[in-house]
């Protein structure tokens, strides 16, 4: 492994400007990171010097590995990627979420559900997780309700959830915004995802 070299190759020279936004299925993604991540020359994948060798981690990336998901749901992948200065893309920030999730059984709409959100380590504290919020709203449905996994402590450091909800009410989405954690009783949820009530709260 030669971090140097992938910092240079990945990292150095990008402009934030120029940042695509694409949603990528499992198959879409493990194609992607193929071409984009897979160094020819080391036979290995770009990944972080610290990364766990069975489940190496994309460079600059804490969540997002070569073998996402894990558990086979059919998740979407919203990546912000920009290209690099040897023709490849590199990923700066990613939200990784199912489109349609049930949690339970007498529920009749389904959840938007956000497994991850995370910026490229290397791109921090430049706005980027609010730009993905913003990027995040165009591509899910606005009338489904939005549950998002429990924060890391790093997560909550930079206020992730925070971050998402006050985006959300920004660009006028309607619906409620929910973190999963301890503080969210299950009774709770349950009357906010099932109720047939008309009348939102943020």
């Amino acid at each position: 492994m030669n971090i140097e070299k992938w910092i240079n190759e990945y990292i150095k020279n990008l402009d934030l400007k120029n940042i695509e936004w694409i949603k990528l299925n499992s198959t879409e993604l493990e194609e992607f990171l193929k071409k984009n991540y897979f160094d020819q020359e080391l036979w290995e994948y770009v990944h972080d010097k610290d990364a766990n060798r069975v489940f190496p981690t994309l460079l600059g990336m804490h969540y997002l590995n070569v073998y996402s998901p894990v558990n086979g749901k059919d998740y979407s992948f919203l990546l912000g990627v920009i290209d690099n200065s040897i023709g490849k893309k590199t990923i700066v920030c990613s939200i990784v979420y199912l489109d349609e999730y049930f949690i339970f059984n007498d529920q009749k709409e389904p959840l938007t559900y956000i497994s991850t959100i995370e910026v490229n380590s290397f791109f921090r504290n430049k706005g980027l997780c609010k730009k993905s919020c913003e990027i995040f709203l165009n591509f899910i449905k606005p009338n489904q309700h939005i549950l998002m996994s429990g924060q890391s402590e790093i997560g909550k450091k930079c206020k992730v959830y925070e971050s998402l909800m006050k985006t959300a009410v920004n660009n006028g989405f309607e619906k409620y915004v929910l973190e999963d954690n301890y503080h969210l009783r299950n009774s709770e949820l349950h009357e906010i995802v099932c109720s047939k009530s008309k009348i939102l709260k943020k």
